[in-house]
């Protein structure tokens, strides 16, 4: 009798350690936005379920300190009981305040799924969203504390503004298909010579950057202008992030069309 008690706290025991080991996972609803935040190296666990179909994993990012620097973090792919089926969904590695990031899958078959999220730099806010990949669309980004401005076509149409140290703005301009070239002018703002450092990036509809495409700015002087071309393959809106990385500047953003 003693020993058939003993088997059996042994196995509640085990079960309970069991229980007790397994990660605990937030569950994801399709298309709706999960927003949470993670520090240094910190891990979470989001559950979906998931059918045999193509689907969108978007991310928008900040870092809490509000500066710029390293954003790094992976997502995992496994299933419910938590063995692995893709240790990297997707990869962030951005070096800037905000960003958007996604990537396309398809499960193999329908799967109880799980999303292990793992940040690796410094704190972070992550608004995370899983949806239908024909469901993607041109979403707010989800920081929402500035609004995208507009941009026009022509060598008097220019548009821009003041930006502070580390200071970012975006700026929107729907293009019919053709050859573009667009010019970011700096001018210091206390209107001496100085160092006039900054980007200009490109990105898609939906708010994704293009990798390839970055002007920078880095001269020194009281004010200066760099340029560069692109082409957009079909009618569609593209959006611009202007960034200033040293002192004050007034900056403006010309598009024309190039030959």
């Amino acid at each position: 009798m003693r020993l058939f008690t003993l088997l059996s706290l042994g196995i509640l025991a085990a079960a309970s350690f069991g229980q007790t080991a397994f990660r605990a996972a937030t569950k994801l609803t399709l298309g709706q936005s999960m927003h949470f935040t993670l520090e240094q190296n910190e891990q979470k666990d989001f559950s979906v379920q998931l059918s045999a179909s193509n689907y969108f994993l978007q991310w928008d990012v900040r870092r809490l300190d509000e500066k710029p620097g390293n954003m790094i973090a992976t997502v995992q792919f496994l299933k419910s009981t938590g063995v692995m089926v893709n240790s990297s969904l997707m990869t962030v590695n951005e070096l800037h305040t905000v960003a958007r990031v996604g990537k396309q899958f398809r499960p193999a078959s329908a799967i109880a799924a799980r999303l292990r999220v793992r940040n690796q730099e410094a704190p972070i806010e992550v608004w995370m969203t899983v949806m239908p990949a024909e469901k993607l669309t041109n979403s707010p980004f989800a920081w929402k504390d500035k609004e995208i401005k507009p941009l026009g076509i022509g060598p008097n149409d220019g548009k821009g503004g003041m930006l502070d140290r580390w200071e970012w703005q975006y700026h929107s301009i729907k293009l019919p298909a053709g050859k573009y070239s667009a010019s970011l002018y700096f001018h210091n703002a206390d209107g001496t010579s100085g160092n006039l450092i900054g980007q200009l990036e490109l990105f898609d509809a939906n708010g994704f950057r293009k990798e390839s495409w970055t002007l920078h700015m880095n001269e020194i002087g009281v004010e200066a202008r760099t340029e560069k071309t692109f082409v957009v393959t079909k009618p569609t809106t593209v959006l611009f992030r202007v960034t200033n990385n040293e002192r004050p500047i007034d900056y403006t953003i010309g598009i024309a069309t190039a030959d």
